[in-house]
């Protein structure tokens, strides 16, 4: 286990912030709990939301290679989807490709920000 090393620590806090910076948005949204994050927090979500996704992706590829056999391939093959899809809205903004995502809002990125949290999690766990 690699939960008493250093990059393991890494991997289940930025685990465990990227589940909170989705979850609670998302349970705010649909009624289940009747509080929010701090609207400057959401503010400032709502515009890093790619940068976020996207260095979480790369570092979900990251921990993927360090991984035992059997959770290697499924973290890393999300990982690059991830990030894909993070680039893309990205790389269009700055006028480098001519295409975007219509469908990837907010809501998206925090389903997102939850399933690379839970991935992140299991990776501390599984890390060799």
């Amino acid at each position: 286990m690699a939960i008493d090393e250093p990059k393991g620590y890494l991997s289940a806090i930025a685990g465990l912030l990227l589940i909170a910076l989705g979850l609670i948005p998302l349970l705010s949204t649909f009624g289940v709990i009747g509080w929010n994050l701090p609207t400057f927090m959401l503010g400032i979500i709502g515009k890093i939301v790619f940068y976020i996704a996207a260095g979480a992706g790369l570092w979900l590829i990251v921990t993927g290679f360090m991984e035992d056999d059997t959770l290697r391939l499924i973290t890393i093959v999300l990982g690059v989807i991830i990030l894909v899809a993070a680039l893309i809205p990205l790389l269009n903004s700055f006028g480098v490709i001519g295409f975007s995502l219509g469908f990837l809002n907010l809501t998206v990125f925090q389903v997102i920000f939850v399933l690379e949290g839970i991935l992140l999690i299991i990776a501390a766990f599984a890390m060799y």
